[in-house]
Order: C-alpha cells, then structure tokens, then sequence
C-alpha cells in the first residue's frame, strides 16, 4: 500500500493492533519526535505485533510490540525517499524508492542489502509472493520482476503510457494487480490485472477509484479510495 502522510501527525497508520475494541478504536502513537515535513509513505505489518514503516530521507521504523514503541533502522539510504515496504514473515523483507532503489533484509531489518534493479525510474511500490518471486512499480510505467529474491531484475511490458504506477498487489505467481495514476478521472487510479505473472494486463472497468478485493500473503484485504 502507497501512503503519504505528515510524520508530525503520523499516526492514523501507526495503529494499535492487539487488543482492539468491537468498536475498531483507534490511538494514536508517536514514536518519537520526527523531523518537520518528512512523511511517512509505505506500511506493512506481518502479525498483530511486528511491522514496518518508511519514508522520506531514507528512515526505516520498525515494531515489535503491536506499535506501542517504535525504533529506527538504518538501511543507508538517507539521500532517498523510501515508498513502499512488503515483508513476507518477521525476518524477510523488501523496501524500494527513488532512483530504482529495492533494499532487501534477511534479518528482519537489522541489515539491508540494496540490490541492483537496472532501473532508474522512482519506484512505489513492492509485492513478493514468496523468498523468490516479486515484482516492483513506479514512474514512466516500469514494472520490474524477480524470479530470485532481487539477485536480479527483469523489466515487464505495461500497455499503458508513461505515467506512475502507484502500487502492486500480487496473491500468487501468476494472479496480480497494478494501479495506475489518472488525472482524467479527479486524481483516482485505474486497475490493471493479470494472470500470467505480469506478461500480459488488462483494464479493470468500473473502476475510476481503487477498489480492489485481494487476498494478499494469505492475509484478506479490501482496499477502497
């Protein structure tokens, strides 16, 4: 998921997860006082206590105790912007970013590892499937695919012009969704989906803002904007 917020308000995303009422209450968390403008853009959580969000100036924070603290890790990125973080379980994960930028973790963030995509492109967002297979979106319409945990990259045809490709949502090998920016339609997105692994995609009709029903890692999902 693409997300861009005030690092001085955060915290809507950074929710309590354990113990949460009927009622889906919410509280809000600040980890620790964070620079004035930075932001946070990319979160995701693998259970109802371990999780990790990024951002601009390369930070990296990480909890595991459901959001009550937070640390900082330190990936060695501070010159770029860091958009979009997908874990697989508590130990594997990846982040990517300006400039072509994928980190990859093995340790649950203690270490990165920054890969070499080929790519130059801003990217937004990053899905894996499995310790092998995943795929990375951004500007002018790239789409970068991995068959080995982001040894190497491989770039996918997109039937679409050069605009960004905000994110990625993959459930399997073969079935996944991208979302694609578009003014025409008041700054919403449109949906493309394939079923070949990224080799081929196909507009989603109806859909003028994101809407998608995924089940992603084997974790439900329902996306509406």
């Amino acid at each position: 998921m693409w997300f861009k917020m005030s690092l001085k308000n955060l915290i809507l995303l950074l929710l309590v997860w354990a113990n949460m009422s009927a009622a889906q209450t919410w509280q809000n968390l600040n980890p620790f006082e964070q620079p004035p403008g930075n932001a946070i853009l990319g979160l995701d959580c693998v259970d109802d206590e371990c999780g990790w969000a990024v951002g601009e100036y390369g930070f990296i924070l990480h909890t595991s105790d459901g959001g009550s603290t937070w640390g900082q890790q330190h990936p060695g990125a501070a010159d770029l912007r860091l958009a979009s973080v997908d874990f697989l379980d508590r130990q594997n994960g990846w982040v990517c970013g300006d400039s072509g930028l994928v980190l990859h973790t093995t340790d649950g963030g203690e270490t990165w590892h920054r890969e070499s995509t080929g790519a130059s492109q801003n990217l937004c967002g990053v899905c894996f499937v499995s310790a092998r297979s995943g795929w990375a979106v951004g500007h002018a319409a790239v789409t970068l695919h991995t068959t080995n945990g982001g040894d190497t990259w491989e770039e996918q045809p997109c039937p679409v012009d050069r605009c960004a490709l905000l994110d990625a949502c993959f459930v399997d090998s073969s079935r996944g969704w991208i979302v694609r920016s578009s003014w025409a339609v008041g700054g919403g997105g449109i949906i493309l989906r394939t079923t070949d692994g990224g080799m081929t995609w196909n507009e989603q009709e109806g859909h003028t803002y994101l809407q998608f029903a995924v089940e992603a890692h084997g974790r439900g999902s329902h996306f509406e904007t």
